[in-house]
This record gives C-alpha cells, sequence and structure tokens, in this order.
C-alpha cells in the first residue's frame, strides 16, 4: 500500500480497503499493481495477496 506492505482482512474489495485505511472514495485515485482503477470498479475489485496498490488523495484535500 503506497510502498509500504499492510496486512489487511482477506477478500477485500478497493472499497473495503479505502475504507479500513480511513480514505473517502470520492476524493481518492487508486492503481493496482500499476493499472488505474476507475471509481465505478471499486465495489467489484478484490485485490488478493501481492497485489500493489497505490491510493492518491486529490489535491486541495485535507
Amino acid at each position: 500500500m503506497n510502498g509500504r506492505g499492510r496486512e489487511l482482512p482477506d477478500n477485500l474489495t478497493i472499497t473495503g480497503v479505502l475504507e479500513e485505511l480511513g480514505y473517502d472514495e470520492r476524493s481518492v485515485s487508486v492503481e493496482r499493481n500499476g493499472q488505474p482503477v476507475s471509481a465505478s470498479l471499486f465495489a467489484e475489485l478484490t485485490v488478493n495477496d501481492g497485489d500493489r496498490v497505490e491510493i492518491v488523495k486529490g489535491s486541495g484535500d485535507s
């Protein structure tokens, strides 16, 4: 997760990961394994063991 390893519950979707880490899914961009993930897929795509997930907060958010 953003360059650091994290232990998370199994079978989390991108939405679940964002909730677990305290991010508002409306204010972030996400990449999984180097590929951008459309916000419309956050609730469908599962993060698997070994996946690299990058979360970028939108500018102007505090």
